[in-house]
This record gives structure tokens, C-alpha cells and sequence, in this order.
């Protein structure tokens, strides 16, 4: 249980990124939220920045996966949880979770590209996959 909650980055009160006192990020999206690892936040946040330069196209790195389904819709998958959002709320969320990066605690640790295992597969994707969640 989080006694000390620091918020990291806030939209509003259902979506927000935290950091608790055992370094847990909580990130919370309307009635989704999931719990993430520093380094798992780090590398959302590469993913999410190389997705924003290639819309249209799939983005995967570690445990995250960024693709857009056939009637234009944004899905984020983080471990086997989805998220389907709207342009307006991808580019919120990649904005939310930057401001989240960047107030990390000094003394945290920071990734390098040989800490993590990042790869990417970009092309035009033709069906989303078989399984979707959604949140509306």
C-alpha cells in the first residue's frame, strides 16, 4: 500500500502518472491504470516518442506496442492491457508521460540504449490484432 503518493504529471483527476515511496509508478487513465517499474516508464516513453513521428505505423519495444486499427483509432498496449484512444488523447498521453519522465527523481536510475532491449517493427499496418480492449 502507497503511503506517500508524488504526482509525476496530471491531466485531470482520472488521468495522471504518480510515483509512490517503493518507486511504483502508478498510471492512471480514465478507469485503467496500471503499475510500472521506472525503467518500464523510460521505455514507454521512448516508444511513444518514436510512435508520434510514425503514425499509421507499428512501434514495439519491450512489453509496449503502439499500432492503429483500421477505423484510424490509436492502440497502446502495455504488457496485456489496451488502450484505445483518439489522436487528441494519444498525443495526450504521450505528452503525460513525458512531463512524467522528466520529474523522475535525480537520483533515479536512467536508461541508456544498452539497458534496455529496444527494437522496432515499422511498416503500414494492415488488421489490428484479433483481441482488442476498450475502455468506452
Amino acid at each position: 500500500m502507497c503511503d506517500e503518493i508524488v504526482f509525476l504529471a496530471e491531466q485531470d483527476e482520472f488521468r495522471f502518472i504518480t510515483i509512490c515511496e517503493d518507486n511504483t509508478i502508478h498510471l492512471a487513465w480514465d478507469r485503467f491504470t496500471i503499475y510500472l517499474s521506472p525503467q518500464e516508464l523510460l521505455s514507454l516513453d521512448q516508444t511513444l516518442d518514436r510512435s508520434v513521428a510514425g503514425f499509421g505505423e507499428m512501434v514495439t519495444s519491450n512489453a509496449t506496442v503502439f499500432s492503429q486499427d483500421e477505423v484510424g483509432w490509436f492502440l497502446l498496449q502495455i504488457y496485456d492491457m489496451v488502450l484505445r484512444l483518439s489522436s487528441d488523447d494519444f498525443l495526450l498521453i504521450a505528452d503525460m508521460v513525458s512531463q512524467a519522465t522528466a520529474q523522475l527523481p535525480e537520483d533515479m536510475p536512467r536508461l541508456t540504449n544498452s539497458d534496455i532491449s529496444v527494437y522496432e517493427i515499422r511498416h503500414p499496418l494492415s488488421q489490428p490484432s484479433a483481441i482488442q480492449y476498450s475502455l468506452n
